[in-house]
């Protein structure tokens, strides 16, 4: 079961006007498209979260 909580998603466009979006398979919702991104972890702003799943790193 999932336990809502809050999350931030990023946009990744590419100059041509493609958008990234990664598949996911859950059991609970099926297959789905959906922005990189995911849940904040507790003191974590939206701004944070969204620099580690735009470059893939922690560090600023």
């Amino acid at each position: 079961m999932r336990i809502p909580r809050q999350a931030a998603r990023v946009a990744v466009l590419a100059p041509a006007g493609a958008i990234f979006l990664l598949r996911s398979d859950k059991k609970e919702v099926g297959v789905h498209w959906l922005m990189p991104g995911g849940g904040l972890d507790p003191g974590e702003r939206p701004v944070e979260l969204g620099f580690v799943a735009g470059t893939g790193t922690r560090a600023v």
